[in-house]
């Protein structure tokens, strides 16, 4: 697979957190102020040391043959592409959709890292999503790979998944014992809203592949 393309999410996972991700300061978390540009920075790099780890394990052709297998049960008329690049695009168009939706929600997660307020503001922003992912091309494509960590026999993989997630969301948020509880309290928040935000019920059924 090609190691230009990025990796996904699940976020949202998700809709990812990184969506809505808080912006500054905020107690009980231990964090390292960063500006914007370097947020985005290290979100770059995060993705592609993300890139590196799932293809190295080789979830990434696990993913793809579940995809294939999702592809041939739902009868679609084309083979779906590969992980790295739906993921990859799944990444740039959530942040796009940040961007778009930035003029709507306003301040509202600002200054904020409490995941119950977190969970809170996207349930109350969540009914943009339909228009945008229309807007923005996020389809049954995504969808499916992000769903691939939500199988039964892969809750392992979503727990590493949720926590990489987290962390590229919240770069700024340090990756030390005292954020421990934190990363657990968000991981379970990113799970409950990709679940929500990408459909994944749809493709956990039993009977799908």
């Amino acid at each position: 697979m090609n190691r230009k393309l990025l990796f996904l999410t699940f976020s949202l996972m998700f809709l990812c957190v990184s969506v809505f991700a808080a912006e500054s300061g905020q107690n009980n978390v231990t964090i390292n102020e960063l500006t914007l540009e370097q947020r985005k920075a290290a979100r770059i790099e995060l993705l592609q040391q993300m890139m590196s780890k799932y293809e190295n394990n080789q979830t990434f052709a696990k993913v793809q043959d579940y995809m294939e297998a999702k592809y041939q049960f739902l009868h679609k008329s084309h083979p779906p592409r590969t992980p790295s690049v739906v993921i990859q695009e799944t990444f740039k168009r959530t942040q796009s959709l940040m961007d778009h939706t930035r003029p709507y929600i306003g301040n509202s997660f600002t200054r904020i890292y409490d995941p119950v307020q977190i969970e809170k503001n996207v349930n109350k922003y969540i009914w943009l999503k339909g228009l945008c992912f229309i807007i923005l091309g996020i389809n049954d494509e995504h969808r499916i790979a992000l769903s691939y960590f939500y199988q039964p026999e892969n809750q392992d993989l979503k727990q590493e998944f949720l926590k990489d997630v987290v962390i590229y969301s919240f770069p700024e948020v340090l990756d030390v014992p005292e954020n421990k509880q934190w990363q657990s309290e968000m991981m379970i928040v990113m799970d409950k809203l990709g679940y929500k935000i990408f459909n994944i019920k749809k493709f956990v059924k039993n009977e799908n592949p």
